[in-house]
């Protein structure tokens, strides 16, 4: 949960800095949008590695190191004034969050088999706990200290959970009870399970939707009714409150799944986050709008959790970590081009609400699509039948 909290506190700010990083660079939308998107693109690199290097040593040590490797950049990225400079470290802060976040849900899941849904929802809410605070505490420091300060104060953080997390946790061997299966295991054959290709594609749009949504929908609301509220802290605490409440929902979309069903569960998501978002890119009333960032809060990030969860329902208990980072790094896929789309059709200064509803709304409602028409969730006899299958030899 811990390394999901710092990550996200870096994630869900940068809506918050966008404004004020564009104005010290000088950076367009175009250009904003490009480098979010490289930032992404380094993290998906990072959890396509994780899976790698997880079966090569263990989960812990490569959360620990993917941890050194956000936090140390992030903290110095802003320590000068020039682009190149700010951007590379920024790039490299991106590759190792995406080192330490797809481990722990093989860690999650094998530690609560029967309740995967739920362990992992709860995991993934560490995400939406951080993002409920990282922007309330990024809008601060840029009102009332500097604009350093945010990142700074999130590397510092993310060193200390580093610590906690290496000392705290038991030994990988004292926690995954099918460690005797672990080996090397590639990613051929897994897209050919109808299942799993149909999360992949279904995670990639849905984060494609998201990372839009984070990167660009304060900009949005700021433009749209900054002129409307007297405290300009109004935004960001709203945004984070709605992020906050995802934190909520991922763990109820968890309990679904194992309610349910992740189908079930998946299309609940997809439908509401679709449906809602396109509600506030074209709603004109501000308390309106505010109701709906709560709610679209509380739907959009279902998925990841969730349809980790179920990717690894579809496999053998060995073959969990590589299909976590498989569908993780596609989703990432998504994330790359989400925010530079959205800046390119945009324009070179405002956020449009149609901008917004193609790249955000309209991507969320094909994920629901393509849950009901392609996926069916494994009979509880398959999935106990994977769980006790062990490597050939």
């Amino acid at each position: 949960m811990l390394p999901l909290f710092v990550y996200s506190l870096f994630r869900f700010s940068i809506g918050i800095m966008l404004p004020v990083l564009q104005n010290v660079y000088s950076m367009s939308n175009s250009t904003a949008g490009i480098l979010g998107s490289a930032s992404v693109a380094a993290t998906g690199i990072g959890v396509g590695m994780s899976g790698i290097l997880s079966e090569k040593s263990n989960e812990k040590t490569v959360c620990f190191g993917g941890m050194l490797i956000f936090a140390i950049p992030l903290g110095l990225s802003l320590s000068s004034t020039n682009f190149v400079f700010f951007a590379t470290l920024l790039i490299l802060s991106g590759l190792g969050s995406g080192l330490m976040t797809t481990p722990i849900y093989t860690l999650a899941g094998n530690l609560f088999p029967k309740r995967r849904g739920t362990a992992i929802g709860v995991l993934s809410s560490g995400y939406n706990l951080g993002g409920f605070i990282g922007p309330t505490m990024t809008g601060f420091f840029i009102s009332n200290i500097s604009y350093r300060l945010p990142f700074q104060a999130i590397a510092v953080i993310g060193i200390v959970i580093a610590i906690i997390f290496q000392i705290g946790l038991p030994s990988p061997q004292t926690i995954i009870s099918d460690s005797t299966v672990r080996k090397r295991t590639g990613f051929s054959g897994l897209l050919r399970n109808r299942n799993i290709f149909t999360i992949a594609i279904c995670m990639l749009l849905a984060d494609f939707a998201f990372i839009a949504y984070v990167i660009w929908v304060p900009k949005f609301l700021e433009q749209t009714f900054l002129a409307s509220i007297t405290n300009p802290d109004t935004i960001p605490v709203v945004f984070g409150i709605g992020v906050g409440l995802g934190g909520i929902g991922i763990i109820v979309g968890g309990q679904l799944m194992d309610r349910i069903g992740g189908r079930r569960a998946a299309l609940i998501s997809g439908l509401m986050a679709g449906t809602t978002s396109l509600g506030l890119f074209l709603s004109n009333n501000v308390a309106a709008s505010i109701a709906l960032v709560l709610v679209v809060g509380f739907f959009s990030n279902w998925f990841w959790g969730l349809m980790s969860a179920m990717a690894q329902s579809n496999v053998p208990s060995f073959r969990r970590t590589s299909v976590t980072g498989l569908v993780q790094a596609i989703a990432f896929i998504g994330a790359v081009f989400g925010p530079g789309i959205t800046g390119i059709i945009a324009g070179p200064s405002l956020v449009t609400s149609a901008s917004l509803v193609i790249t955000v709304s309209i991507p969320y409602l094909i994920f629901a699509a393509l849950v009901v028409l392609f996926y069916r969730d494994p009979s509880s006899e398959t999935i106990a039948r994977l769980s006790n299958q062990t490597v050939q030899s």
